[in-house]
């Protein structure tokens, strides 16, 4: 193992004040964190005349996720930021709308229809390996690897309508949306001006109008083709509760794709990101991958078939998504009065769920600062609480594609990884949260074919 060590958040000083944290919230909500967060566990305070309590603790996780996960809804504040970008899809839905949902979409991610999927996922990572290795020397790889899991959704949410849809300028709306409303300001502290339309907002809302026409021209036109294709748009026109017979409406199915094409495509591909920038400073691990597709392929090329004994691909995308969580923090409000351990929790107060701190906390992690893949075999997963490691959230309402979003992982990773090699640069990411983590001005690496692929 190398002396590297990930690069990670600036944390606020222990002492410091409401304002210190509302100015951190507001510039980058990942430095608001003070050390304290990574060494104990809960604090509690008032905030603009609102209790928040601020936890990294596992048992107050599951607490929250599972347990009594009817009392803890989303806080009005994390709600309003992510319906602004997405609309009222899965992601947001709430209460009876959000079960209605959930419970009709969850077919669509079961194991026989991941697997016909998988083709798509493994010709997006061949694509983005050839790209690295024919673009060489230093390369931004944010974009490449934003690209190729963008191609997955064209495949698996658009097959049908692929070739017609304007993904390019799709995944430049989802930018536009991430930097205008992936972000707090002064306004949305306040509950009487958090809906109010802001004037330096209106790029954004132009976004996230054209994702939602773009979406809703490709609905009425595969009502109007006689295409079956059997992607996820078909999946999710059809899609019925078990038990009441309702389908989605269509601004339900609209808001859907626009979740899965900007919240999927955007996660995912900045684990990737991660995950590259991660393998670039241990040529050590970009080794033992290489073993492990020499072992696993017998020489030819990653099919649908290799993935899922690719388990040590796997376990580098766990630990680069334990050490950069897409999503660095939750907040759920409770609606009733409730202990839990010794945390006295009542209606009203805020519980800020910080992930990042938790997935590198001196108390819950050896050497938490180190990027070590061998966190994830199996006998590691099984002697840790589950709840301290969330990168999908957890409970009820764990993200519904994870198992979607990690087979098209290691599915990019091995087809990249099989063409090329990383190395660093001079340049030094930076995590940033926009909704998702993201380094600032991209991820630049030095990159060359392998040797093979001369």
């Amino acid at each position: 193992m190398t002396d590297f060590v990930p690069v990670t958040a600036t944390p606020i000083s222990d002492d410091a004040s409401t304002l210190t944290i509302l100015k951190a919230a507001m510039r980058n909500p990942v430095e608001m964190w003070s050390d304290y967060f990574y060494r104990e566990h809960t604090a509690t305070r008032k905030i603009l005349g609102q209790r928040v309590h601020t936890t990294t603790d596992p048992d107050i996780m599951q607490a929250v996720f599972q347990t009594h996960f009817d009392i803890f809804p989303k806080s009005d504040l994390e709600q309003v930021v992510l319906e602004r970008a997405t609309g009222h899809g899965l992601l947001t839905a709430q209460g009876a709308e959000w079960r209605t949902q959930r419970r009709a979409t969850s077919p669509i991610f079961r194991h026989k229809n991941l697997t016909a999927l998988a083709p798509l996922m493994v010709a997006a990572g061949a694509t983005a390996g050839d790209r690295l290795a024919g673009a060489r020397g230093e390369v931004d790889v944010m974009p490449v690897m934003a690209d190729a899991t963008l191609k997955v959704i064209a495949g698996t949410l658009l097959s049908g309508d692929g070739d017609d849809f304007d993904f390019a300028t799709m995944s430049k709306m989802v930018d536009i949306s991430l930097a205008h409303f992936g972000k707090v300001d002064v306004f949305d502290f306040f509950k009487s001006t958090r809906r109010m339309p802001r004037p330096w907002g209106k790029a954004g809302r132009e976004a996230v109008a054209w994702m939602q026409q773009a979406a809703a021209d490709v609905i009425d036109g595969r009502r109007l083709s006689e295409d079956q294709a059997q992607d996820l748009l078909a999946l999710l026109m059809a899609a019925r509760h078990p038990d009441s017979g309702e389908g989605l409406t269509d601004a339900q199915v609209r808001d859907n794709i626009v979740t899965f094409i900007g919240a999927g495509y955007e996660t995912t591909s900045m684990a990737l990101t991660w995950t590259l920038y991660l393998l670039a400073n241990h040529p050590e691990w970009q080794d033992t991958l290489a073993e492990e597709r020499a072992a696993v392929l017998g020489g030819g090329p990653v099919t649908p078939d290799h993935l899922e004994a690719l388990e040590k691909h796997a376990m580098v995308v766990q630990e680069a998504m334990r050490l950069y969580p897409p999503a660095p923090s939750l907040d759920r409000v409770a609606l009733e009065d409730v202990t839990i351990g010794d945390l006295e929790v009542k209606a009203g107060d805020v519980v800020v769920l910080a992930i990042y701190p938790m997935q590198r906390h001196t108390r819950l992690w050896d050497r938490p600062e180190r990027f070590d893949p061998m966190r994830f075999t199996p006998d590691q997963v099984a002697a840790r609480h589950r709840f301290q490691y969330v990168p999908f959230s957890a409970g009820t309402r764990v993200c519904i594609g994870w198992k979607f979003a990690m087979m098209e992982a290691v599915a990019i990773l091995a087809g990249a990884l099989d063409r090329v090699t990383l190395a660093p640069t001079d340049f030094t990411p930076y995590p940033r949260v926009r909704i998702t983590l993201r380094p600032v001005g991209g991820m630049k690496l030095a990159v060359r074919p392998r040797a093979s692929q001369n």
